[in-house]
């Protein structure tokens, strides 16, 4: 049995775990209108709304977007919540915006991050905050969210915040009347279209030197159905595995079978 290379003339395997980086991105119309939304929500302050089920690509998103608003100004501070209590949250926060977490009740924390925020703005790069899985949010931090966006008396602008993960989000802002308000902009990631999925395959085939021919139409249609509408690791394991079983085979294009037999061992 040959390689990859021998068979496909192929540089590695582009579906491999760790494979392709921000740089070499497939720009998908999830990918595109996430990005719209977080930039817009940078400019005209307030909260963005990102969610999607695990695996449409919320992570990569914030990967790609974070060097976009940093190179409009913005200072951004991305966390991810995985906390169980709001003191080990704003514990979190206060290291994230280098503010002093010692001694301090939670007001005095909220007014000493707020005080760092004022400064980012007089310095000219506004703080932009980003939370993933902000569905783990406590309760009384979602309570406290609308004080980074707008403090003072009137209130003026202080920070844009993103706050991105499962959809539980939504109903938790919804049910907060000031937090409702203060939505700028909201986007549910739907995952790969199957021309898209197409089109996605194809591109991460060429940049391993691969081309077109490697994988049918009707692989590609095959391989959607089992792919649950279009999630990346989905659509990444299954080629991953339609690749290796094509070499055992020694088969040079990868058609529907080869997916349905690779699908066989996953699912």
């Amino acid at each position: 049995m040959g390689t990859i290379q021998d068979l496909f003339g192929l540089q590695y395997n582009p579906f491999a775990i760790n494979q392709g980086g921000i740089e070499t991105k497939f720009m998908s119309e999830d990918l595109r209108q996430a990005r719209l939304r977080m930039k817009r929500t940078a400019k005209e302050g307030g909260i963005c709304l990102l969610t999607g089920d695990s695996g449409k690509g919320i992570s990569f998103t914030l990967g790609c977007t974070i060097p976009d608003l940093e190179s409009m100004g913005f200072t951004v501070k991305c966390m991810t919540v995985n906390h169980v209590s709001a003191r080990d949250f704003y514990k979190s926060l206060c290291k994230k915006t280098d503010t002093n977490f010692q001694g301090k009740t939670r007001g005095a924390l909220i007014d000493s991050i707020c005080e760092n925020e004022w400064q980012m703005k007089a310095q000219g790069h506004p703080l932009f905050l980003v939370f993933d899985k902000s569905e783990n949010m406590p309760p009384d931090v979602i309570r406290d969210l609308h004080h980074f966006i707008h403090n003072g008396h009137p209130p003026e602008s202080l920070a844009s915040i993103a706050l991105c993960g499962a959809k539980e989000i939504n109903s938790k802002i919804r049910a907060n009347t000031t937090l409702r308000s203060l939505v700028c902009d909201f986007y549910a990631m739907s995952g790969l279209s199957e021309e898209e999925t197409g089109k996605y395959i194809r591109h991460k085939l060429h940049l391993a030197g691969g081309g077109d021919s490697i994988v049918t139409d009707e692989a590609v249609k095959t391989l959607y159905s089992y792919t649950a509408s279009g999630t990346y690791n989905a659509i990444n394991n299954l080629m991953r595995d339609a690749l290796y079983l094509a070499l055992q085979l020694e088969r040079a294009q990868i058609d529907p079978e080869i997916i349905r037999s690779s699908a066989a061992h996953q699912f």
